[in-house]
């Protein structure tokens, strides 16, 4: 399937669209498609989730292959108010793919914002998976489900742990949105990190005990 390079934006249907095709569309076709508070994508949530797992681990492929603003973009759209983190609450999609989706998230850490946080797009990333969680089909939100929040706290846990300030920040401040559907997951997965006596800069450490709590606004 090809994807028109001009005129006005069209709905097209992303589950159609090769894997290749796929992160072309979110990567090179900003312009055109991802314009700020229009949907112009339809298609399967289970075919779409599957796509975003492989691209979430081939990051190093997407470092070769895509200028930096090009990933700023197009991560800023996968997880912007019309991008994919409503899909694991679609009914057509699986709940192991649903969880796959976000642990996948602890490789894209590591191979993408550990090298450069694209703005604020890392930092961010898991606030916006709480804020952009309803499906507008089902009506269900991923942070409702214990099985998902299980799968984003695992990944949280993870990036956690990776040696860079930038993956710690963002983590940190995906536990304390958690806080409040996750209290004792948050305070523990946060306790460990801290009494692991890690070489950690100083901002990271006041930040913990800060998202700790809950109290990071």
């Amino acid at each position: 399937m090809v994807i028109p390079n001009s005129g006005i934006a069209q709905m097209i249907d992303l589950s159609m669209l090769s894997y290749d095709e796929f992160v072309k569309y979110v990567f090179l076709h900003n312009n055109l498609y991802h314009k700020s508070e229009v949907n112009d994508w339809k298609g399967d949530a289970q075919v779409i989730l599957i796509y975003c797992i492989r691209l979430f681990k081939d990051g190093k492929e997407l470092w070769r292959r895509f200028e930096k603003e090009r990933l700023h973009e197009g991560f800023d759209f996968i997880s912007g108010s019309c991008g994919f983190f409503f899909l694991p609450a679609d009914p057509s999609a699986s709940l192991d793919t649903g969880k796959q989706f976000y642990e996948s998230m602890a490789a894209l850490f590591a191979d993408v914002f550990a090298i450069d946080p694209l703005q604020n797009v890392s930092f961010m990333w898991f606030e916006r998976t709480t804020v952009w969680s309803l499906n507008r089909k089902s009506g269900k939100s991923t942070i409702d489900d214990p099985v998902l929040r299980q799968a984003m706290l695992a990944a949280l846990r993870d990036i956690l742990r990776l040696p860079s300030k930038t993956c710690q920040m963002a983590a940190l401040h995906g536990l304390n949105e958690l806080h409040h559907p996750e209290p004792r997951a948050n305070i523990e997965t946060i306790n460990e990190f801290l009494d692991a006596k890690l070489a950690i800069d100083c901002e990271v450490e006041e930040y913990a005990r800060v998202c700790r709590g809950g109290r990071r606004q």
